[in-house]
């Protein structure tokens, strides 16, 4: 942002010298008690007209309904644009709420850019002010610095194409009680397949508008496409619904336990890692439960480590080492696991 100090006292006292006969101050102040009085379509149309005459007020207001979407379509762009184009010409509201759009995760405001405005905002000796407390609010927040919120990290890695930060927003707004905004970002999750907002969806008591049916249809045919992923949420959805459709006790969970399980390995076939891993920990873990099915399960347990190693899993290379070492599902070869442990340094 190119914006020079100086300026600042040039604007606010232009700004203070108008009176009501000016038609941009006429149609601005119209303006406000339209908005204060929710007429909405009066108020865009007041604050459009005293914009286009360069009243920095108004472009303050566009922005705002424009973000809200009253009495015209939403759109975060073109509001915030407005906003910035009334901050930077000192509006004091409009610095304010860069602020608040920086607190509230928006990531196209930077915290370098939320900093500045804070402090020109606690500079103002405008009455232009929401409540006369702009000051106040500005000062108080300056106190609280400006490093990247829960919020910001959240849309930045939504950004990166990462759709686990869907349902990390869901639960922040949700936390937040903003409900409205929550129940967005789950939709979004739910559309995108992201596995703990099905998960959650699945536990729903209820769901009179059949969701989980045609999310789990979708995941079907995901899985007949190839997708190892969908087949490991299904095994989710499936142990969370055997739990809840009858009362739980050892043979329900184990029921539930077997229905993920098969659905895991199902998801390994395709080649899908984190199901590999629990595919290949479940066998070593049934092999030490088992005397009877011992070796079977070890020699599954292996050969399920090594696919997880192919795909560059960790957690597989030291379990391949260990089997190696200790003649676990293969022949003993402890030359096997030295040449494991090198690449592992390496």
């Amino acid at each position: 942002m190119n914006t020079d100090y100086k300026d600042k006292q040039y604007y606010d006292d232009y700004y203070a010298k108008l009176d009501c006969a000016d038609k941009s101050q006429q149609l601005y102040r119209q303006g406000v008690i339209a908005y204060k009085n929710k007429q909405d379509d009066l108020a865009y149309d007041l604050f459009d007209k005293s914009s286009q005459l360069g009243h920095r007020g108004a472009w303050f207001y566009l922005g705002i309904m424009t973000l809200a979407g009253n009495a015209c379509k939403k759109d975060l762009a073109c509001g915030i644009s407005y906003i910035r184009h009334s901050a930077k010409q000192f509006f004091p509201n409009a610095c304010l709420e860069i602020v608040n759009l920086f607190d509230n995760g928006y990531v196209e405001i930077t915290n370098q850019e939320a900093e500045q405005y804070c402090k020109i905002a606690s500079q103002t000796t405008s009455d232009e002010e929401i409540g006369g407390q702009v000051v106040l609010l500005a000062e108080k927040r300056l106190l609280d610095g400006f490093t990247y919120t829960p919020y910001q990290i959240a849309k930045q890695e939504l950004e990166r194409g990462n759709i686990d930060a869907l349902f990390t927003l869901y639960q922040l707004y949700s936390n937040d009680q903003k409900e409205d905004i929550a129940c967005e970002y789950f939709k979004k999750a739910i559309a995108k397949q992201q596995k703990d907002a099905i998960l959650l969806l699945a536990k729903l008591p209820t769901n009179t508008n059949g969701q989980t049916q045609v999310t789990q249809k979708r995941l079907r045919k995901a899985v007949n496409d190839g997708s190892g992923e969908a087949a490991y949420i299904l095994g989710e959805i499936t142990y969370e619904k055997i739990k809840q459709e009858a009362d739980f006790s050892n043979d329900i969970f184990g029921k539930a336990s077997n229905m993920r399980f098969k659905w895991r390995i199902k998801a390994s076939c395709l080649n899908y890692t984190p199901s590999i891993v629990l595919v290949a920990d479940e066998y070593m873990q049934r092999a030490n439960l088992r005397e009877e099915d011992r070796v079977s399960n070890q020699q599954k347990a292996f050969y399920w480590y090594q696919k997880g190693y192919d795909n560059g899993n960790a957690h597989c290379l030291d379990c391949l080492i260990d089997c190696y070492k200790n003649g676990v599902g293969v022949e003993k070869d402890l030359k096997k696991a030295h040449e494991l442990e090198s690449l592992k340094e390496n």
